[in-house]
């Protein structure tokens, strides 16, 4: 692979963890509008609403926490294929006519 392909492959993991983070937030958002009444938990013989909640709340908690980390890596990857397109630039510029990355 060129370092060219490389960028691109870079650029395209990065976008797919960035649409990943987004679907996340999404679901976490979605997630945090939900709100059963009282009702929904009456005429049971235990009491499941606090059992409820505390689910709700820890999946609330994996979903930011995978829409931070999903977007961490996208943005991560995006730096790297930043830093790699600048070393290429300024090696090129360095050691014109000795070496062309372009070949």
């Amino acid at each position: 692979m060129t370092l060219e392909a490389d960028i691109a492959a870079m650029r395209n993991d990065a976008k797919r963890h960035g649409d990943i983070a987004e679907v996340l937030q999404q679901a976490h958002s979605s997630l945090s509008s939900i709100n059963l009444a009282d009702s929904a938990f009456s005429g049971l013989a235990f009491e499941p609403r606090q059992a409820y909640y505390s689910m709700l709340s820890h999946v609330e908690s994996l979903l930011q926490g995978g829409q931070i980390e999903f977007t961490h890596a996208a943005s991560t990857l995006n730096d790297i294929a930043t830093m790699f397109e600048r070393s290429d630039e300024a090696a090129s510029a360095e050691f014109t006519g000795i070496w062309d990355p372009n070949r």
